[in-house]
């Protein structure tokens, strides 16, 4: 493989200056190829000729048990590193639309500025009243206390207190105790709208 640098003009043009500068001069050893593709390839092997696997039998058995556990894991994981990004860039968004108002502001628009800032907005604000037709009732008190680690340890303690009890003495002290919670906090159900239903 030869490499050659090109003028900048794709992201194309741009992975291969990036590859080019790579391979004339190498940043370090290029690491090694992954334990579980190795896997593969011996299996592959060996059904492609006398059918042996028994040399990865064991790594099989690992990788291939339990997948919809792992998967399930694998997501919650990704699912989380998603709602960090979105954080982010939540904060970058909304710092650029307050430098956008801020110079929107200014008074010396052309006329022709004024009206590609006023079709912004105008998409915004119907795409965020377009959500809100999606909002739903949110148990606030249901719902922080699952995503409090605080809360599962309280619960764990209060399951082992009462783990002698019958399912249904166990689902009458857990009605009894929420609805004890939410008259102490004084909260009911709200929408994410702020709209409060229950008391």
């Amino acid at each position: 493989m030869v490499p050659l640098l090109v003028a900048p003009t794709s992201p194309r043009a741009v992975m291969n200056n990036v590859i080019a500068r790579e391979l004339k001069n190498p940043s370090g050893p290029i690491e090694p190829v992954s334990p579980t593709v190795k896997v593969l390839t011996r299996l592959i092997s060996g059904l492609m000729t006398d059918g042996d696997i028994e040399e990865v039998k064991v790594a099989l058995t690992r990788i291939a048990s339990h997948q919809q556990e792992k998967a399930d894991l694998f997501n919650a994981i990704l699912n989380q590193i998603d709602q960090e990004r979105i954080g982010d860039f939540l904060e970058i968004r909304s710092h650029n639309e307050k430098v956008l108002k801020r110079s929107a502001m200014r008074g010396d628009m052309s006329t022709n500025e004024a009206v590609t800032i006023w079709q912004i907005a105008n998409n915004v604000i119907n795409e965020c009243q377009s959500h809100q037709k999606n909002v739903k009732s949110v148990d606030t008190i249901m719902v922080v206390d699952k995503v409090d680690p605080r809360s599962g340890t309280l619960e764990q303690s209060i399951r082992e207190r009462w783990e002698g009890t019958t399912p249904q003495g166990r689902e009458i002290i857990r009605k009894k105790l929420f609805n004890l919670k939410r008259e102490l906090t004084g909260q009911s159900v709200i929408s994410s709208s702020g709209t409060i239903s229950g008391s």
